[in-house]
């Protein structure tokens, strides 16, 4: 399996090792502060916004799966690769989500193993509860070998090197916004930010990214979402929606009525009978500056490197499976 993520350009911090881990752990998406049931009922046809956004958030999460695993059995691992200047750094790494945990107070648990790289040997496992209360967070420091906590981030707290705030990898719910639902005027024909990035991506990635053109225009919607507490990083957010499978194709960041960031990812159905059950390929990312680009990065995971609802024991997520991690 390889999970690849670029930034371009990258910034580097002191929290570098801290933004990197709770990065991983919210690009899946799996996790999330209070998350959203995984018995969520399909809604009608005549369901509101704030019902819709409530799916997005279930698609975006993979509750449709008891579990997925990424790297799993696999002869290749997950594949983090980060972009400053002509430099690539690479860390290998396993992930894996449960939706099913073993204590009744858990939501879901996410496992994520270092296998390559300064991270080598570290564990992170991350819990969230179904009460409301902050996640917790268990990182196995190989050098160490104690097993340190550390609290949840802010929902506006900057993502060291990224273009992203960990409000948009994974702590935004779907209550801290105020939903409107729109007509998807003249959507993109497909979601073409990939593709831009061949100059710096198609030699790692060994491949030239194309265009992805999967969306069915004729489900399409839009959904307006305002911050209900004020934001400094944007004003509201433009999402393009598939009505029926909920599948979240692409977010515009505005501020001051101008677009500050665009995401998209190619989210497609893997043929169980829960039409909500997708994953993505690519997650891309654009922030703009007075009308042009000034950053860019992408998240990368190969078709095959994805298992879901495996038979696998419930005693992984735990922290005897972090203690047992070989340096």
């Amino acid at each position: 399996m390889n999970l690849y993520l670029y930034a371009y350009p990258c910034r580097q911090t002191t929290r570098a090792v801290s933004a990197l881990i709770l990065l991983l752990v919210a690009l899946s998406s799996t996790t999330g502060s209070h998350a959203q049931s995984t018995s969520l009922s399909l809604p009608g046809p005549q369901e509101d916004a704030d019902r819709i956004a409530e799916q997005v958030y279930f698609v975006d999460h993979f509750y449709a799966f008891e579990n997925l695993l990424v790297g799993y059995k696999s002869a290749v691992d997950m594949l983090l690769l980060s972009h400053s200047g002509k430099s690539v750094s690479k860390i290998k790494s396993e992930r894996f989500i449960t939706h099913r945990p073993r204590q009744p107070t858990l939501k879901t648990q996410d496992l994520v193993i270092f296998k390559s790289g300064k991270l080598r040997g570290t564990g992170i496992l991350v819990d969230d509860f179904k009460q409301r209360q902050p996640m917790q967070i268990r990182m196995w420091l190989p050098a160490l070998r104690k097993i340190r906590r550390f609290s949840e981030p802010e929902l506006d707290d900057i993502w060291g090197g990224s273009h992203l705030t960990y409000g948009d990898l994974y702590l935004r719910r779907p209550e801290h916004e105020k939903h409107e639902l729109l007509a998807a005027n003249q959507p993109p024909a497909c979601l073409a930010d990939a593709a831009s990035f061949n100059d710096w991506v198609a030699g790692p990635l060994q491949q030239n990214l194309q265009p992805w053109c999967g969306m069915n225009h004729e489900r399409l919607i839009m959904l307006k979402s305002t911050p209900r507490e004020p934001s400094p990083w944007y004003d509201y957010r433009l999402r393009l929606i598939d009505r029926d499978n909920f599948a979240e194709y692409q977010v515009e960041y505005y501020q001051d009525g101008e677009l500050i960031k665009r995401t998209q990812k190619n989210w497609h159905p893997v043929g169980l009978a829960d039409q909500r059950a997708q994953i993505w390929n690519f997650w891309t990312v654009k922030v703009f500056e007075d009308g042009k680009v000034s950053g860019e990065s992408i998240a990368w995971i190969d078709e095959a490197s994805y298992r879901w609802n495996q038979s696998v024991t419930d005693r992984l997520w735990s922290e005897r499976s972090l203690r047992q991690i070989r340096r």
